[in-house]
């Protein structure tokens, strides 16, 4: 999941401690609470430009020009201040639209949604992200689908998650080949549930 890590160590020996929210290339670069309950946004600026742009977006408060925000360098040195200033500014913002101002400025934003906001994101909807199952236990269950859609082999929901053993012979008998015998052995044995 972290390739940046291995890489590091197999090319320098050097192991990387953990990074949190941050990210080496970015400042800011984390999650700021917004207005609502426990609603937040990612705001990430990589560049100068990006920086100026997040400036003009919150209306370019004087902290902004101090030394200590002025390059990415001096930024990072100064995260944790930075990262406060950042979020007493998004604590007066609705997430929404506040991702949509700061992306149409330039600035990489996205809101964090919990399950019932992603279930209802516009965006996933278009997709078709979402897909209902019935389930043999459970009922109509949702279900998210591939995050990727191929024009030529697209992705195909037509069952359920399996119950706990529900293919086990077909697998044993169709793709070990195992015989009846050997697959009942091994059910009298509690091997198999």
């Amino acid at each position: 999941m972290a390739p940046t890590s291995v890489m590091a160590y197999a090319a320098n020996g050097d192991t990387l401690g953990p990074a949190g929210l941050g990210d080496p290339h970015a400042a800011p670069h984390g999650l700021y609470t917004t207005l609502g309950y426990r609603k937040w946004i990612a705001i990430a600026v990589f560049s100068e430009d990006e920086w100026r742009a997040l400036k003009k977006v919150m209306g370019n408060p004087a902290w902004t020009e101090d030394v200590k925000f002025t390059s990415l360098q001096s930024r990072k040195e100064n995260e944790v201040e930075l990262n406060d200033w950042i979020e007493d500014w998004t604590r007066g913002q609705h997430a929404d639209q506040l991702m949509a101002e700061l992306l149409q400025n330039g600035v990489r934003a996205g809101v964090v949604n919990d399950a019932r906001g992603a279930i209802e994101d516009k965006h996933l909807r278009q997709r078709e992200f979402w897909s209902y199952l019935d389930h043999p236990v459970m009922g109509r269950t949702l279900y998210n689908r591939a995050p990727i859609r191929l024009t030529k082999t697209p992705l195909r929901m037509e069952t359920a998650a399996p119950l706990l053993g529900q293919h086990t012979n077909e697998v044993l008998k169709g793709m070990l080949d195992y015989t009846d015998e050997e697959i009942a052995t091994l059910t009298e044995e509690k091997v198999l549930v």
